[in-house]
């Protein structure tokens, strides 16, 4: 059928068919003489946003542009003459999204292409060799792609992310790879390898076994994020370039001191950080700045992500076939998504007119493993013109935009938001947190209450050994300097843990060196411990407060697969499955760099095997499974009445505080929670329980609306 709709057509108002991609759907690529459009092609659901339904399939575009609407008729028209001779066996293949690639171009040769630029660089994503040409000519300078390791995939099911990306069209063979790197090279092309995963024990000789053999082959970098496999590298191969992951989450000034203890040459810093602050970073001394510019902004902050987000297609039905944060949520009385699929398709140019004067921001990122070379290069080109332009002022951007009809500028798309909508403060209201009972084997074990942000210090009851304040998420929940003096106070002879949420540019960083220096002046007569969840701020709290502090590695940085519907049933995910199992060999590294025997855990789907003689203490957050935390607030972006989704306050009056809320899928009772702007579960482990857990923190209480 599908020849038959676009191939053979001379109805389709002056377009042709370029391309067909396998993404989460069937994705058709039409180019005219002044636009191209991307149309999707859907088994039907009636939950999914759709241009048109209908009996069996429904149409949708990705990116509207005015010429789409006689484009989409005409192939809604074909639909509507042939849908009802299609078998099943063709709707099925639909769904389970089985399509080849169709390029029909002209090759580009290496002479046809520029050089390469060398102070300013556009890193661009690589799945098919024949895009290397296209996205030369367009203005790639480096290329990234990830390397699959089908024989595990096939041994242990539900293993997936070699490279953080689920799917098998997002990543290639080593086979692939290696001719990536030749042709790349005689493009005069550098190609970087990503393998940015955390890697339990029984992985890494494998991974290990493919770094080396495409660093036989040429490679020019690796992107990892395993400090254990950055320590082998950078052993290995002293010369190598090693880029640190946006996985890592480095965004403070004490995180690019880490990465210089460490050795690596670049970073890649998370997306939701401010133009501002990467601006405030960029100066001075360090590695080099890599930043996003283009596709794929999501509400969560990769680094501390737990959903899974591509299930195997016989599974998916079952399973749900979206991250999270796309499933239609229900709660008592509203219907919605978390993020917004449409909204993806982000773009930052302007961030390159406003960084590129910092001589260390020397990279700039589009995202898009799965996409076509044809989707990308419109990007590609764009922000090409804007290096060789040497384009500096936001306008200038945004005029040069008109100028590619394949790009649109419009704020609910904006990678880099500054503007914040007038909120106000609703007082919260109070249920009692949903947990587990505390195990009936787990007499001597440390107590600690967790207290909710603003909440009026007060000794906990007896039976608790302390109080844990502050906040994993959001540094706007921390204390002030007043509630901290408080807390010790009151606290008398209990003890005080102080949680500490991934910071983000200079001002926070010296924000919470302030708290910790107040903190810190009362030590002598207190027994108080830090927890902190991201590894900048880790060595910083190692450095200031010297050997002695008992520091804990937080529990957004122990990464397991605890999104529950990995082990619903109909998953085919054995609980003894290497895909559970956490990346110890990376935690250890990080331990060892910075005397830390303890980490935190949420409630897990499966129990780990904590095997590790370093970290040898385990803390247990009893309540609700973080799956996913993120910058932006959830609650600021319902009041901005979705205009933007990826709203960060530079200071806030804490509107989210009670305003909480209990979300389900549909079809299924199991509750999540949104709080704050993180996303948890209630997930009930398997397996057995590590007998490293000698200390839980309960969560009692969430503000829920």
């Amino acid at each position: 059928m599908l020849d038959d709709l676009v191939y053979s057509s001379d109805d389709l108002y002056g377009f042709k068919l370029v391309d067909v991609v396998e993404s989460d759907r069937l994705l058709m690529l039409f180019q005219g003489e002044t636009a191209s459009v991307s149309i999707w092609l859907m088994a039907r659901d009636d939950k999914e946003p759709a241009y048109r339904r209908f009996s069996k399939l429904m149409v949708g575009t990705s990116q509207y542009v005015p010429e789409a609407n006689p484009l989409l008729d005409a192939v809604c028209q074909k639909i509507v003459a042939r849908e009802n001779s299609l078998s099943q066996t063709w709707i099925n293949a639909i769904q389970e999204l089985r399509f080849p690639v169709h390029v029909r171009d002209t090759p580009i040769r290496p002479a046809d292409v520029p050089p390469a630029r060398t102070d300013r660089r556009l890193m661009v994503p690589l799945r098919n060799i024949v895009d290397i040409g296209l996205l030369s000519k367009a203005g790639a300078d480096v290329f990234y792609a990830g390397i699959r390791f089908d024989d595990l995939r096939n041994s242990a099911p539900g293993w997936n992310p070699e490279n953080c990306r689920s799917s098998e069209n997002a990543s290639v063979t080593i086979v692939d790879f290696e001719r990536f790197i030749e042709v790349a090279h005689e493009y005069g092309r550098k190609i970087m390898l990503t393998m940015n995963s955390l890697y339990p024990n029984g992985i890494e000789d494998q991974v290990i076994e493919g770094i080396t053999r495409l660093v036989d082959a040429g490679v020019d970098g690796i992107i990892l994020s395993d400090l254990n496999l950055i320590s082998f590298v950078r052993k290995t191969w002293p010369n190598l370039k090693v880029a640190t992951s946006v996985l890592m989450n480095i965004s403070t000034p004490s995180g690019m001191e880490f990465l210089k203890e460490i050795g690596t040459n670049d970073v890649v810093l998370p997306r939701p950080m401010l133009l501002s602050e990467i601006a405030e970073l960029a100066q001075g001394e360090g590695p080099d700045i890599e930043i996003f510019i283009a596709r794929e902004r999501c509400r969560f902050i990769n680094a501390y992500c737990r959903s899974e987000h591509e299930f195997p297609a016989e599974e998916a039905d079952k399973l749900g076939s979206y991250a999270l944060c796309h499933q239609r949520w229900y709660s008592k009385d509203s219907e919605f998504t978390i993020d917004d699929r449409n909204k993806m398709e982000s773009c930052g140019l302007c961030a390159i007119a406003a960084l590129s004067r910092y001589p260390r921001v020397k990279t700039f990122k589009i995202v898009g493993r799965r996409m076509s070379g044809k989707q990308i290069a419109p990007f590609v080109q764009a922000a090409s013109d804007i290096l060789d332009r040497q384009l500096d002022s936001i306008e200038d951007v945004q005029t040069l935009i008109t100028q590619h009809p394949e790009l649109v500028c419009k704020p609910e798309i904006c990678y880099y938001p500054q503007d914040l909508e007038k909120v106000w403060t609703i007082p919260p209201k109070v249920i009692e947190s949903p947990k587990p009972p505390i195990p009936s084997n787990w007499q001597n074990v440390d107590r600690f209450w967790l207290a909710l942000p603003y909440e009026k210090p007060s000794e906990p009851p007896p039976e608790y050994d302390g109080v844990a304040i502050g906040h994993e998420t959001c540094t706007h929940l921390l204390p002030t300097k007043t509630q901290l003096r408080s807390w010790l106070e009151v606290l008398k002879d209990k003890r005080l843990i102080f949680v500490l949420p991934p910071l983000y540019g200079i001002k926070q960083h010296d924000r919470v060196q302030q708290l910790v220096s107040e903190l810190a002046s009362f030590n002598a007569n207190s027994q108080i411990e830090f927890i902190a969840n991201d590894m900048g701020t880790l060595f910083g709290l190692r450095k200031m407060l010297g050997p002695d502090a008992i520091i804990s590695i937080g529990r957004l940085l122990v990464k397991m697969r605890d999104d529950p519907r990995l082990i619903r049933p109909g998953a085919k995910i054995d609980q003894h499955s290497i895909a559970f199992a956490p990346a110890i060999l990376h935690l250890e590294e990080l331990a060892k760099m910075l005397s830390i025997n303890r980490a935190e855990i949420s409630i897990p789907n499966v129990w780990p095997i904590w095997n590790s003689t370093v970290i040898n203490k385990l803390t247990l957050h009893v309540g609700p499974t973080m799956l996913a935390s993120g910058r932006a607030c959830s609650y600021l972006s319902r009041q901005a009445k979705q205009k933007h989704l990826y709203i960060v306050p530079e200071t806030c009056s804490r509107p989210c505080l009670g305003q909480d809320i209990e979300i389900k899928m549909a079809g299924d009772d199991t509750p999540f929670y949104l709080v704050n702007n993180a996303l948890f579960s209630s997930n009930r482990p398997i397996g057995e329980i590590p007998a490293q857990i000698d200390r839980v923190i309960e969560h009692h209480k969430l503000q829920i609306l």
